[in-house]
């Protein structure tokens, strides 16, 4: 029974997405909070819809009966399928758009340390205020309000790994930031790679060539065993996100001939997949559907309504 009810919960969430979407825009107006006019309109509205969805995916996470993470509890249906695309395509395309927002800047990047000090003052402050605030609420419902230095340190995420398997006291990481600082692991990797292809794209001819090099060696790592398939795909999000600016500075909205041959070439790639979404080879098939976002395709128009902005 409970069961039933946790998977009737995912068509209620979807049947008040609309309510959701119509609050937002009220509270907006209420708080006078202005829209800004970002060059990719289309772009910010997929970053709001996904964000949205991955708080959805999340929920379901917590639902465990036995209070493990875990969806098993689902036992394959439909349901379960759902809910993991509803956690996993987002999070592609937040790494397919940093990868695209970032390599704009190879060339541009005059002082490392500043572009650095920016990165750092985005992302930090509010990841320290949402563990500490986590913290404290944790604590008090396990009835534990001691600060541990060491237990702190290891929910912080940092280039080289993050400690999932940690906790703070008797609790869990995953239970106290709800999993979601492992992203902020690669897109820290992703901050270290930037000044670096910067000063390597300085000596290459143009910046197709640097991708390339990035692809292949990507591919050559993981080959050899010293990356997981599913690391190779995050690295190759990046990599699409570099391919798509390129892409968009060389090809018209009106030459649909390259356009359909790049979606060809990234179907045919996504065929050698095994039918997950994080995997070397199916990660292909979001760059023609990302390149139609920047492209601003009619399709997507409604992801500019204030509502999604």
């Amino acid at each position: 029974m409970k069961q039933q009810m946790i998977e009737n919960s995912l068509f209620i969430i979807i049947l008040f997405f609309p309510l959701y979407l119509y609050l937002n825009k009220i509270s907006c107006r209420i708080n006078k909070i202005e829209i800004k006019k970002y060059e990719y309109r289309v772009l910010e509205g997929l970053r709001g819809i996904c964000s949205l969805l991955v708080v959805f995916h999340h929920y379901f996470w917590r639902l465990d009966p036995q209070s493990k993470w875990s969806i098993d509890y689902l036992n394959g249906s439909i349901s379960k399928y759902l809910i993991v695309m509803m956690g996993q395509i987002p999070v592609c395309f937040f790494f397919i758009l940093s990868g695209f927002l970032f390599f704009n800047q190879i060339g541009k990047i005059k002082s490392i340390a500043k572009f650095y000090t920016k990165r750092l003052a985005r992302i930090y402050p509010s990841i320290l205020l949402s563990l500490v605030f986590s913290i404290i609420v944790s604590s008090y419902i396990n009835g534990q309000l001691n600060f541990d230095l060491s237990g702190f340190y290891s929910l912080l995420p940092f280039v080289n790994t993050y400690f999932e398997g940690s906790s703070y006291g008797s609790v869990p990481v995953y239970l106290i930031n709800n999993g979601i600082m492992w992203t902020l692991v690669w897109e820290i990797r992703l901050y270290i790679s930037i000044p670096i292809l910067d000063f390597f794209n300085k000596y290459l001819a143009n910046k197709l060539v640097l991708i390339l090099i990035c692809a292949v060696v990507t591919f050559v790592i993981r080959c050899c065993g010293f990356i997981s398939d599913q690391s190779s795909s995050f690295i190759m999000l990046f990599i699409i996100g570099f391919l798509a600016s390129v892409i968009k500075s060389y090809i018209n909205t009106n030459q649909l001939p390259k356009m359909f041959a790049i979606t060809f070439i990234c179907i045919t790639f996504s065929l050698f997949s095994n039918g997950k979404i994080y995997n070397f080879y199916s990660v292909f098939v979001f760059l023609p559907v990302f390149l139609t976002m920047i492209y601003e395709f009619k399709i997507w128009n409604f992801l500019k309504f204030d509502s999604f902005q």
